[in-house]
């Protein structure tokens, strides 16, 4: 198994119910198991200041797929949650990075 580690954030909604339900959704493949979550945070928008403010977590997982598998499921559960890409650094409902897989540089 590898070890990943995703941003994860929401800013539209009911913000900690689209975050616990990222989670129990990138936790559901076999291939992907959510390992820890970091206490959840509060912060302002980067870019347009009127926007919601952001919830955001780091979540450990880990991963029988490769880094692409492992976006591919990330833009997966983002569209499930309803994110919509309108513009850079707009508001969203669920927001998923890949920070950093194994010592991997991508």
């Amino acid at each position: 198994m590898h070890k990943a580690y995703l941003a994860i954030g929401s800013n539209l909604g009911d913000r900690h119910w689209h975050l616990a339900e990222a989670v129990r959704r990138l936790h559901a493949p076999s291939r992907l198991r959510v390992v820890t979550v970091s206490s959840v945070y509060e912060s302002a928008a980067v870019g347009d200041a009127a926007q919601p403010e952001f919830l955001n977590a780091v979540l450990q997982v880990a991963t029988a797929g490769s880094p692409h598998e492992l976006l591919a499921r990330c833009l997966q559960v983002e569209a499930e949650l309803g994110r919509v890409r309108r513009e850079r650094w707009g508001p969203r409902t669920i927001d998923l990075d890949v920070l950093l897989y194994d010592g991997l540089v991508l």
